[in-house]
């Protein structure tokens, strides 16, 4: 789905040492940025939604 706006896939996703995902894309004005998963979810915060 991202192919439709141009993004470029630069690395496949990758499983990190701490047991996320990282795949790292560049955008159509040439910019990298990286989508990153967790690899649970993170633990609640008193106070914080």
């Amino acid at each position: 789905m991202l192919y439709k706006l141009s993004i470029v896939r630069i690395e496949p996703p990758e499983k990190q040492p701490w047991g996320g995902i990282l795949a790292p894309f560049r955008d159509p004005d040439g910019n990298v940025l990286t989508l990153a998963a967790s690899a649970k979810e993170p633990a609640s915060t008193p106070g914080v939604r």
